[in-house]
């Protein structure tokens, strides 16, 4: 899926994720402000990290910490995880996704319900 599409479907038809897909992003973005905070405080170890871990469960809103899927955490699982909501998404509701283009040059709008492209025309 190319790029321009992925972005235009998640971000203005987010409505179709489903919340299986919305919980697993949401839990990705939670490990990785943990992964970010360990790097960020060089002295930190993971044994610091889990003698406050009743502060940082509250920080970032996590009922339980697994110390394996932090240490085996993948900060570059973002992409195929959009990559995957939005091919679902145009695969399943591809009939209620409206793609706003340029009538005269083809170039994508700016939203869904834009009367004007990046390109300068205007229609309708």
């Amino acid at each position: 899926m190319k790029t321009w599409l992925k972005e235009y479907i998640l971000r203005y038809y987010s409505k179709f994720i489903i919340p299986e897909e919305r919980e697993e992003f949401k839990k990705f973005k939670k490990y990785q402000n943990i992964k970010e905070y360990l790097n960020m405080c060089e002295n930190l170890t993971l044994e610091d990290f889990y003698a406050n871990k009743e502060d940082l469960l509250k920080i970032y809103e996590l009922e339980d910490i697994d110390e394996s899927e932090i240490i085996n955490f993948d900060p570059d699982y973002a992409e195929p995880l959009r990559n995957k909501i939005a091919e679902r998404i145009w695969k399943v509701h591809r009939d209620a996704i409206f793609i706003n283009k340029c009538p005269i040059c083809g170039t994508l709008a700016r939203t869904p319900l834009a009367k004007q492209a990046p390109c300068g025309h205007r229609w309708g």
